[in-house]
């Protein structure tokens, strides 16, 4: 891997972390908005380029799971903004879509869906379920 595509991956990463941090303060300062923003920003950092063709097949695979990884998180992140709204809906589709990304990325062995089951939980709790 060359160290620009590593520094671009890397600083990709971070931003999309970055965003979601962010995001998370804007929930829980009830700026939701502003966190709906934030995340729609790193659910578009999170797609896959284009440019991953000139990529050899070892950096394709792995940038393909950190994405879906972040993925996931951005996804979970959505799901908790929508639950702290009272869109319960909502907040299970994101989740939900979190979780199959999470289950695809554990048969590879990196994924882990223990955050996506725990707000799947918290949204059926809160639906009464």
């Amino acid at each position: 891997m060359s160290s620009s595509n590593k520094s671009f991956d890397a600083a990709a990463r971070t931003r999309v972390e970055s965003l979601n941090k962010e995001a998370l303060g804007a929930v829980q300062s009830g700026k939701f908005a502003d966190a709906k923003q934030l995340l729609e920003q790193a659910l578009t950092l999170t797609e896959a380029r284009s440019s991953q063709s000139s990529m050899s097949p070892e950096q394709r695979h792995w940038e393909t799971h950190i994405r879906r990884l972040l993925r996931s998180t951005t996804l979970n992140n959505f799901g908790v903004m929508f639950r702290s709204q009272g869109k319960l809906r909502e907040a299970w589709a994101c989740c939900n879509r979190a979780l199959k990304l999470d289950i695809v990325e554990l048969q590879s062995g990196f994924g882990n869906p223990a955050t996506s089951h725990l707000n799947l939980c918290a949204i059926m709790s809160q639906m009464g379920k």
